[in-house]
């Protein structure tokens, strides 16, 4: 490894969480940082400094590591100590986001075969979205506990 000691690698790839631990791993065991660092975002994004970030590691490591996250991050989300998390993390958006574009494949499809203007329905989803009452249920039906 080409680190020297104490060093920090931020890991933005998406990655498995098993893989993610086996980096942390083998940083540990050389004695650099490992801090997974996963985003949700556009490369114009990245360079307006407007990603979503999904960090997991050492506090301490995210904390001598936020002047690099804060340049390209709009919202950073800690989500605890182990790196994986952040993968897990990563994952779970990756999937809410393609069964969202899935789901408005067929929403679409079945308005447009009912003869509906398009621009309406793009503008009905987009308010239902950013509806109050749609933060609600997504409160209401997550399960901090587990």
């Amino acid at each position: 490894m080409g680190l020297r000691p104490g060093a920090i690698h931020i890991g933005t790839s998406t990655a498995t969480p098993k893989a993610t631990s086996q980096f942390a791993k083998l940083h540990a065991d050389h004695g650099s940082h490992y801090l997974a660092a996963t985003f949700a975002g556009h490369p114009d994004h990245a360079a307006a400094g407007k990603l979503m970030s999904f960090v997991a590691g050492e506090p301490a490591i995210i904390e001598r590591s936020r002047p690099v996250l804060d340049a390209y991050t709009a919202k950073l989300l800690v989500l605890g100590d182990k790196p994986a998390l952040a993968a897990s993390f990563k994952l779970v958006v990756n999937f809410f986001a393609a069964c969202l574009l899935e789901t408005m494949g067929e929403k679409f499809t079945f308005a447009e075969k009912q003869g509906l203007n398009l621009e309406t329905v793009a503008s009905m989803i987009k308010e239902v979205l950013q509806h109050p009452a749609t933060a609600q249920v997504c409160r209401e039906n997550s399960h901090p506990q587990l």
